[in-house]
């Protein structure tokens, strides 16, 4: 996973979280990550996902974060980050 966020509040972070995409899962999620909303691009490993539709969630409170996204590929795909 790539991800990076940007807030006037320092410190704060917003949570990465992957759920099946599939009709009828569970609304659990399968993998998670923390992101810092400091404009620093961080890549993060979440394991092994299933071969499936996955749904892509940024969550936690979004007041003040000025632009946040989240790419989920395999980790060797991905340019470097933190």
């Amino acid at each position: 996973m790539q991800a990076a966020c940007t807030s006037a509040t320092p410190g704060k972070t917003l949570s990465v979280e992957v759920r099946s995409g599939e009709p009828g899962a569970s609304d659990e999620a399968i993998a998670t990550a923390e992101i810092p909303c400091d404009a620093t691009v961080t890549v993060n490993g979440l394991g092994g996902l299933p071969a499936e539709p996955i749904i892509v969630d940024l969550r936690g409170n979004q007041s003040d974060v000025l632009s946040a996204y989240a790419i989920v590929a395999p980790t060797a795909s991905l340019p470097a980050g933190r």
